[in-house]
């Protein structure tokens, strides 16, 4: 999680001229340090030029790890969003916003030495020793569970609405406002495995002694009954399970397919909301973990430096132009489905 601060903002328009304020409203942010406007008043005065109607400050919220909260605030309201930043809000809606921006932020501070801690800890070698499991980890290795799991089945959900949602139409262009095709083009690599093959004396020279540094974490598997009588348990999966009903016949007309999309953004937003308790609590996890290779029962995180043979690649391809030619292929294109992540329809 990058932790650089800032400033999220809201952004709302009116007319210049009767002062009748619109339903847009645009959330944004400002990084600490970046070039270019450095506070929301600059950035205001930069996104008015071109505009026909007066832009004003909602409100400022200054946070750690502010371009987390803006990805996490947008997911969450995907459902109002209409183009880029823009949202359309009620003013109830705009309130649940800007209240959600603040939760966010007090969850940031609330957790940042974590944050902070773990990504140094993360460069640290471990001492092989393991940990007894210390005060707080119980609750912090159920959260980290329940999110990874709430992420997993999400993830099924989103894929469901996918195949479903095309197999509603012929044409894949009469839902490109909710579904587009795009094809990625394969990139070129140098074969190794056919390399060794043919020359395997050549590859032979070219292979070094590298010390790389690894790191993996890992915690030790919750059984879902551990966690199942938790609210957000309940919530998740009671969306997911209604989602699943949604799900059993294919869309028929326009109307129904909006209403699959609006279901999908929904799932969305409580996928993103795992998604930060995942992060925090892994940090938690890792800060209590500490130099330490394991806590007891809950997690291992190995830190060491391992000796390995690796392939001088860059030797190898300005000594040998010819070979590389030679066993230089491409990867086939791949077709990639988007799933539209906002109503802007």
């Amino acid at each position: 999680m990058k932790l650089t601060a800032g400033e999220i903002y809201f952004v709302g328009e009116r007319d210049f001229k009767t002062k009748e304020e619109t339903p847009y409203v645009k959330i944004g942010i400002v990084r600490e340090g970046a070039k270019g406007p450095r506070t929301s008043e600059e950035r205001l005065l930069e996104h008015q030029t071109g505009n026909p109607r007066e832009l004003f400050l909602r409100d400022v919220i200054v946070t750690p790890a502010v371009e987390e909260v803006e990805t996490r605030l947008h997911k969450y309201f995907a459902t109002e969003a209409v183009s880029g930043e823009w949202f359309i809000f009620t003013p109830d809606l705009l309130d649940a916003a800007i209240f959600q921006a603040k939760k966010l932020r007090d969850q940031a501070q609330e957790n940042l030495f974590a944050l902070e801690q773990s990504e140094i800890l993360k460069k640290t070698l471990s001492n092989g020793k393991k940990l007894d499991a210390p005060e707080g980890a119980q609750k912090w290795h159920e959260m980290y569970a329940l999110s990874s799991e709430i992420i997993k089945v999400a993830g099924k959900v989103k894929d469901q609405f996918e195949t479903l949602m095309i197999e509603s139409v012929e044409d894949i262009e009469d839902i490109d406002h909710i579904i587009t095709k795009q094809t990625r083009k394969g990139s070129t690599f140098l074969n190794l495995e056919r390399l060794e093959e043919v020359h395997p004396d050549i590859c032979g020279k070219y292979l070094v002694a590298e010390q790389q540094f690894t790191q993996r974490f890992r915690i030790t598997p919750k059984k879902i009954s551990e966690f199942m009588d938790s609210v957000e348990y309940q919530l998740a999966f009671g969306l997911f399970d209604e989602s699943e009903d949604m799900f059993e016949y294919p869309p028929l007309n326009e109307e129904e397919r909006r209403v699959l999309h609006d279901r999908y953004l929904l799932v969305i937003a409580e996928e993103s909301d795992a998604i930060w308790n995942k992060q925090i609590a892994e940090a938690q996890l890792k800060t209590l973990c500490g130099d330490y290779e394991a806590i007891e029962g809950i997690c291992t995180w190995p830190r060491q430096n391992k000796e390995r043979l690796v392939f001088d690649q860059e030797a190898f391809e300005a000594e040998n132009p010819e070979l590389v030619k030679e066993f230089t292929e491409k990867r086939p294109d791949v077709e990639a489905t988007i799933v539209e992540p906002k109503k802007g329809y």
